[in-house]
């Protein structure tokens, strides 16, 4: 393929996927509301594909990352339940991070961490980088996925 064919199909997915993400949220897509949601994505589809070119970057995302979805969702259940419950006490953490073999597992790990740590209710990354995220989350003990080491 070629680099403009390349850089046309990179820009229609992410066009694809914005769009789909604006009527997910939305509470009840209309015409106009589908209208709105395929042009507002053009623009930030455009943008997406030249910062990532810009950017250069590039993520490699190993098959065993997945083992931590499971664990994922029991503490996103674990911390909805807790609060609901009671007005939780919060701290702030380091979470390391494997190095990796190449940049681009790197980049990767450092993007599955950030999403898989700020996909539950009672965390959310304030920083993240090549050795670790730091987290500011509900206190007690951490959930199982927390460790961002797969």
């Amino acid at each position: 393929m070629t680099p403009r064919r390349t850089h046309v199909a990179e820009t229609a997915i992410w066009w694809v996927l914005l769009a789909a993400l604006w009527l997910l949220v939305a509470p009840t897509p209309s015409p106009p509301e589908i209208v709105l949601a395929a042009v507002a994505a053009v623009p930030c589809a455009v943008a997406a594909t030249v910062t990532r070119r810009v950017l250069a970057a590039g993520w490699r995302v190993e098959r065993r990352w997945w083992r931590r979805v499971a664990p994922l969702v029991v503490g996103a259940v674990r911390e909805t339940a807790a609060l609901l419950g009671r007005a939780p006490r919060a701290v702030v953490t380091r979470v390391d991070l494997d190095r990796g073999r190449d940049a681009a597992t790197r980049a990767g790990r450092e993007a599955a961490a950030t999403i898989a740590l700020s996909a539950t209710p009672g965390s959310v990354v304030l920083d993240a980088g090549p050795d670790a995220v730091t987290i500011h989350r509900v206190a007690g003990r951490p959930f199982p996925g927390e460790r961002a080491e797969p």
